[in-house]
């Protein structure tokens, strides 16, 4: 896909945004565990720690931020893509919606469990690594700190081992096994174990990932890879001026995988709620996409290099 086909479908990607924005705030009051859902079983298993808080959380922060993306880059005069600024964006929605399809995506209650419960074991182990790095001891330190943060550092290590012990008693009533050292894999593991639930190559869902994640760094070798270099000086013994701007296919493709993991996300939230409409209805008004290889005719379900929306 050249530029201009680039630019066409990011401003095709805005219309989803604005589409998904005003779906979203259809859903936003809906139960999604109802009574009979599975969801609903998964809630009572795990009370009170539910398995619908955790997603409904998911989902928001994916709103949110295509939200922003949306605000930034949809303009009156046309589409503003800023050097960066989309990708933190981005990768922010595409996580949330992982780990929303990495705790419903199995069948077995089991395991949906056992994911459920590694999330909140996972939070515990980062707002503790968190705390612990705030308070660390410092020669700076008066007597009057010093002793603050030993306080304020037991207290934390008392309410970290509640709430393990906690967590540790329901796992062990549901005869569930935590991975106490982690809680959940990495997000790149997480999106080894969702490929298929997403519908996409395995290469193609933790590679995109993994280009976003980069773009959100201060990385100059990828961003250098990723973006159009424009030159804005001659060569004087082989150094010139250049400037860097955000490339349109690489945007549009950040684009692309982030809208496919979100959706797959929500129609899951359907299914274990045994709703219907959760999922982004994809509207029949909606232009069909201007496609990657820019030969052939596609619909409005299909992105991502031919992957479909369908949930």
């Amino acid at each position: 896909m050249n530029e201009e086909g680039a630019n066409r479908r990011i401003g095709w990607q805005m219309t989803l945004l604005r589409s998904i924005e005003a779906h979203a705030k259809t859903i936003s009051e809906v139960d999604i565990a109802p009574a009979g859902s599975e969801l609903a079983s998964d809630d009572l298993s795990l009370a009170p720690h539910y398995t619908s808080h955790l997603v409904t959380f998911c989902l928001g922060i994916a709103h949110d931020a295509f939200h922003t993306a949306r605000i930034i880059c949809d303009t009156e005069n046309g589409n503003r893509i800023p050097f960066i600024g989309l990708y933190p964006l981005l990768r922010t929605a595409m996580e949330a919606s992982a780990l929303c399809t990495w705790v419903l995506a199995p069948d077995p209650q089991s395991e949906r469990l056992r994911r459920s419960l590694g999330a909140r074991w996972s939070d515990v182990i980062h707002d503790d690594q968190a705390v612990r790095a705030t308070l660390p001891a410092s020669s700076l330190d008066d007597k009057e700190e010093a002793s603050s943060k030993n306080r304020l550092l037991k207290e934390n290590s008392a309410k970290v081992r509640a709430q393990k012990s906690e967590l540790r008693k329901l796992a062990e009533r549901l005869d569930l096994v935590i991975e106490e050292h982690r809680g959940v894999p990495g997000f790149g593991p997480m999106f080894d174990d969702i490929a298929a639930d997403v519908k996409l190559p395995l290469g193609e869902v933790r590679g995109s990932w993994h280009f976003i994640s980069g773009l959100t760094h201060p990385s100059l070798s990828r961003a250098t890879a990723l973006s159009d270099i424009r030159r804005m000086s001659a060569s004087v013994d082989g150094v010139f001026k250049a400037r860097m701007t955000a490339n349109s296919e690489t945007v549009a493709l950040a684009l692309d995988a982030a809208l496919v993991v979100y959706i797959r996300a929500t129609g899951l939230v359907e299914k274990r709620g045994g709703l219907r409409n959760i999922s982004w209805p994809q509207p029949g008004d909606i232009n069909p996409a201007p496609v990657w290889n820019d030969t052939t005719s596609q619909s409005p379900s299909q992105a991502h290099r031919g992957a479909s929306f369908h949930r």
